[in-house]
């Protein structure tokens, strides 16, 4: 393949999404992108990853734009901000009862529903391509690589036949409620 075949899918990729966040759905509520952005973040990211240093991170700004995106949603009562238990110098957000149903007209869904009119092995096969994609680039570039708990290498399922574990992640065992969840101390199990 050519670098110049390489450079479209590339574009293709971005155009996807901003075709898709540019959709009508979900503009009634007038969040900018950014808010949009950190919407979406705190809806799918598990609860250690809901700081603003990882929102910073995963949508490519600094910490001082992502801090006043999450105080933006926090003052429209979109987020609410806690204490972190773990190092009390540091916050976590989460989305309100409004939040959640905010991200429920995502206008982003409309890429998740085309993704999910793929058939099943085209899906497993996109999301193993992207999620090498984010292990490249995030070793390229020294960031950190967000991923979902199930496919790290800090996940322990539990023994029984359900969709929790823990994360051994500093020697510690934190329970883990979603391993589906983006965690921004993600390391592939390969």
């Amino acid at each position: 393949m050519s670098d110049n075949a390489s450079t479209i899918i590339a574009d293709r990729i971005i155009h996807l999404a901003w075709q898709s966040h540019s959709s009508e759905h979900g503009r009634e509520c007038e969040l900018s992108g950014a808010q949009w952005a950190a919407v979406r973040f705190l809806a799918r990211s598990n609860a250690i990853s809901r700081k603003p240093s990882a929102f910073a991170e995963f949508h490519g700004t600094t910490r001082g734009t992502a801090s006043q995106t999450l105080k933006s949603l926090e003052s429209a009562g979109l987020a609410k901000r806690e204490k972190d238990s773990r190092d009390g110098r540091s916050v976590r957000f989460s989305l309100t009862e409004a939040g959640d149903a905010i991200a429920l007209n995502d206008p982003v869904l409309s890429l998740k529903e085309a993704v999910q009119r793929l058939p099943e092995a085209q899906r497993q096969s996109l999301g193993h391509l992207i999620e090498q994609l984010t292990i490249t680039l995030s070793e390229k570039d020294g960031h950190h690589c967000f991923g979902c708990c199930h496919d790290c290498v800090h996940f322990t399922p539990n023994a029984r036949e359900t969709n929790d574990g823990i994360c051994r992640l500093d020697d510690q065992a934190l329970p883990v409620d979603d391993p589906s969840a983006l965690c921004v101390y993600f390391e592939p199990d390969c």
